[in-house]
């Protein structure tokens, strides 16, 4: 299956599925949404939708819905550390997304790789604090 931006009229295309030609404007929509939800929080200012190679990736998670099973997971594992409880399952549930974020940024979109970097920082920051509940990942067993 393969996704093809096309940014004269800022739709995707799905090609390889039952109907060829699926217009996908819930992308550009979902993508608005996100947008609203960020500049409610003011929090972070999440810019155009990317392009190219990255752009296409941000629409596979939405249209796949993928997305939502990693926002899931970013905010149950940032609940956990925040009421400072089951802290090594909330790192377990971040360990992952971070490495995700990381490698996104480092070989599809450079823009925003230092926020990312930061927030590896602290995981590992705080992964290091209960690095006694991680112990027994690290020896090896004959």
């Amino acid at each position: 299956m393969t996704i093809f931006a096309n940014t004269a009229t800022k739709q995707l295309r799905l090609k390889g599925t039952p109907n060829e030609n699926l217009n996908l404007d819930r992308t550009s929509f979902t993508w608005a949404n996100l947008r609203c939800v960020w500049g409610f929080l003011n929090f972070l200012s999440m810019g155009p939708m990317p392009s190219g190679l990255a752009g296409q990736f941000v629409g596979a998670l939405v249209l796949s819905h993928y997305f939502w099973v990693v926002a899931a997971l970013q905010v149950a594992g940032g609940a956990l550390l925040l009421v400072n409880r089951f802290v090594p399952l909330g790192l377990v549930l971040l360990g992952p997304v971070i490495v995700n974020i990381i490698l996104y940024h480092v070989f599809l979109n450079r823009t925003g790789i230092a926020l990312a970097i930061v927030v590896a920082i602290l995981w590992l920051i705080v992964f290091y604090a209960h690095r006694q509940y991680f112990s027994g990942i690290f020896v090896q067993r004959t």
